[in-house]
């Protein structure tokens, strides 16, 4: 929508014989009738400007461990730690009677000695335990998903026992129920529940595998191709992919209703899934990692789009953000010794040698210095790595961390309430030795104090930002995540655009002098994008005189539509009353190229904002 605020009204007036000159402007000529009627110019794509993409230089992220655990009050010699750690808000921290984003969040972890697990839940601003829970069978490599599933205003805990049966805590440690055993649905190790709501109403609903149970624990139905995993365990979850207020069960080879009822099955071999929309189309697609090959499937109906060979045999699943600043999505993903990041349309950008001997752990993005360029923290044997998006470089390569590399990854948390992120790593002996010094959990911080803020929750291996809010409740009708963030385990807390920059331009179509001698002028202006970055607001037109006794405004447009990246929009029409020997026209977007703090639009080139005419315009 335009809103025109000009002060100098143009009229419309009976036609009159007038003429164009080759300028696109004229005089009353001969034999024509003519005044400044309507144009019509329609919207067109314009070419980007590649200097509207910028990278800073790579640089280290200096880091400083906040605290490290592995010991605890109970069952201390229980401390190696091989799955992905969850977050969650458990205790009551500033006493103001609830438990939620204002308080510390807390890690709740599995730990083990040999075949022995253990449950714990430990303070995330010291390190300090709150709880363990033994006798529980839960698997020691597997996983847990957090969230408030009875609608108490309090998170519980989902894990997932040797005997395949779904395990739920309170949020104090106490065993809320167990499940009857589901066979077939799920392996006996390395599986990682999920939790969502997918009729949007009553209360949430488990996924595990491809078993779909409600909030008290009973078995709603379960799938019966692919469960969500490559052999080695399992990842599934649910969004809701048509938009129909129906979350659907998302596995590498089908998808399932809340029933377990097949919608789709392509008969590819299962893979760790993930979702996002890689082309822009708002439609999202799912990311498949299996066995060594990562492909892109329709969301509507399985079909492959693209799929990309890995190195070896074996590879783990995906993670998802716009790591180079281009407005699109990439995606990283561990292979057998490396990490590969690949464009949306399975392009390989880089590959970085890892000593990662399963190739099986994933990974998450986070921009931790706030250029708008994520980095990919990874673990993998024996290092914490962190690589600079574009280019793959390493930014932080720490020793302080081994794994046996399951299917685990750190994760991105402020835990301490100071408004910037940390980082949460396990760690368990690579090679089994009780001996071994990396073992428990460790919380890693900026020297410098200088990292972005992060989220205060991380409550499930396949995590999307929109998928639980900030206090451990679960959405009844989460935002898609792919409209908004449109990453897949990411912590950053903003939509990203990088340093992909929008650039402005007004310009002339056509200046009508037909109607000069009755003191009127129309102007027909195109309002353009060049940059890689789309303007989601106001923009601000001015059209200016140039006339003896200085400059005039002569009228003000603001379009209040945006302007996407690479579009020129639909022709605007400006006009002035009482014109009588202007010495040139000047058009200007967001202030002209001399307003103070460069307007208000950051842009990648501030001084193409006004055009100048050229000519006089309506000289007596």
């Amino acid at each position: 929508m335009i809103h025109s605020s000009n002060k100098l009204l143009l009229l419309t007036l009976t036609p009159l014989f007038v003429g164009c000159s080759d300028y696109g402007f004229g005089h009353p000529g001969d034999n024509l009738v003519m005044d400044c009627l309507d144009r019509n110019y329609p919207a067109e794509t314009v070419e980007m400007d590649p200097r509207c993409q910028q990278y800073e230089e790579t640089s280290s992220l200096l880091n400083i461990i906040e605290w490290y655990k592995q010991d605890w009050n109970s069952e201390p010699n229980h401390n190696n730690v091989s799955m992905t750690p969850i977050a969650l808000p458990l205790t009551d921290d500033n006493n103001d009677g609830a438990r939620d984003e204002k308080d510390f969040p807390d890690i709740v972890l599995i730990s083990y000695q040999e075949d022995r697990s253990v449950i714990r839940a430990i303070n995330g601003n010291t390190g300090t335990d709150i709880w363990s829970v033994s006798n529980t069978g839960v698997q020691k490599e597997g996983g847990l998903a957090g969230g408030d599933i009875d609608g108490d205003g309090l998170v519980e805990i989902i894990g997932v026992t040797i005997q395949n049966r779904v395990i739920c805590l309170e949020h104090d440690g106490s065993i809320k129920w167990t499940s009857d055993i589901i066979g077939g649905a799920i392996p006996e190790s390395h599986v990682y529940p999920a939790i969502a709501n997918m009729d949007g109403a009553n209360l949430p609903e488990i996924i595990v595998g491809s078993a779909i149970l409600d909030a008290n624990g009973h078995l709603l139905g379960t799938g019966e191709h692919g469960i969500g995993g490559s052999g080695f365990g399992t990842t599934s979850f649910a969004a809701d992919l048509d938009q129909d207020g129906q979350q659907e069960v998302i596995v590498g080879n089908a998808l399932y209703n809340i029933s377990g009822e097949t919608i789709w099955y392509n008969g590819l071999p299962d893979g760790y899934p993930a979702v996002a929309d890689l082309d822009g189309d708002q439609i999202p697609e799912i990311i498949v990692s299996s066995k060594g090959n990562l492909r892109a499937q329709s969301s509507i109906d399985g079909s492959v789009i693209w799929e990309s060979n890995l190195q070896g045999n074996e590879s783990g699943p995906p993670t998802i953000g716009d790591i180079d600043g281009d407005g699109y999505p990439e995606i990283g993903v561990a292979s057998k010794d490396s990490y590969t990041v690949l464009e949306g349309d399975g392009t390989v950008i880089w590959v970085n040698q890892t000593t990662e001997p399963s190739g099986l752990t994933s990974a998450v993005t986070f921009d931790f210095e706030g250029d708008g360029l994520p980095e990919i923290l990874h673990i993998d044997q024996n290092r914490v790595w962190i690589f600079h998006g574009p280019s793959g470089d390493v930014k932080v390569e720490s020793p302080e961390h081994s794994s046996p590399t399951w299917l685990e990854y750190a994760i991105v948390v402020d835990i301490d309430g100071d408004n910037e992120a940390e980082i949460v790593s396990p760690s368990a002996p690579e090679n089994g030795s009780p001996d071994a010094p990396n073992k428990g959990v460790t919380a890693f911080g900026a020297v410098e104090d200088n990292w972005r803020p992060g989220r205060t929750i991380w409550n499930q291996h396949s995590y999307s930002i929109t998928n639980v809010n900030d206090d451990g409740t679960i959405p009844e009708l989460p935002t898609p995540n792919w409209l908004s963030y449109n990453n897949f385990r990411s912590g950053d807390l903003n939509a990203l655009t990088g340093l992909v920059l929008p650039d402005l331009y007004a310009t002339y179509y056509e200046v009508c002098e037909f109607e000069c001698d009755q003191d009127r002028l129309a102007v027909w202006v195109q309002l353009g994008n060049r940059g890689m970055a789309d303007i989601n607001g106001d923009v601000l037109i001015e059209l200016w005189a140039d006339e003896p006794s200085g400059r005039v405004l002569l009228d003000s447009v603001i379009v209040d539509s945006g302007v996407p990246a690479g579009q020129a929009l639909d022709s605007i029409k400006m006009s002035a009353t009482g014109v009588d020997s202007i010495e040139d026209l000047l058009v200007t977007v967001d202030g002209g190229n001399l307003v103070e703090n460069d307007g208000v639009w950051r842009e990648c080139d501030e001084e193409n904002n006004e055009e100048i005419w050229g000519h006089g315009v309506c000289m007596q």
